[in-house]
């Protein structure tokens, strides 16, 4: 998934219509740091999963329902942009 994000990142800088949008940048960075993010999350979870850290399971949790909510807006601001979804 963190791949998908850092490869939808770097696509959403020639798009053209993000560019018309001028939001390309934007969400160029948030794909970014989403992804990264996610890299992060995974690292705690194995770290939870190999030290049987209930700590570290409990902040794997957070982090993992954070990363849904991030996906979902994201997926609802695509739609509400083509159009879609009206508001």
């Amino acid at each position: 998934m963190a791949v998908g994000a850092f490869i939808a990142g770097s696509l959403a800088q020639s798009n053209p219509l993000l560019a018309a949008l001028k939001v390309n940048n934007a969400v160029f960075i948030s794909m970014l740091s989403v992804g990264g993010f996610t890299l992060l999350t995974a690292a705690v979870g194995c770290t939870a999963a190999a030290a049987k850290n209930e700590f570290l399971a409990c902040l794997y949790g957070f982090f993992s329902l954070t990363i849904m909510l991030v996906f979902l807006a994201l997926g609802a601001a695509v739609l509400i942009i083509n159009g879609i979804l009206a508001v």
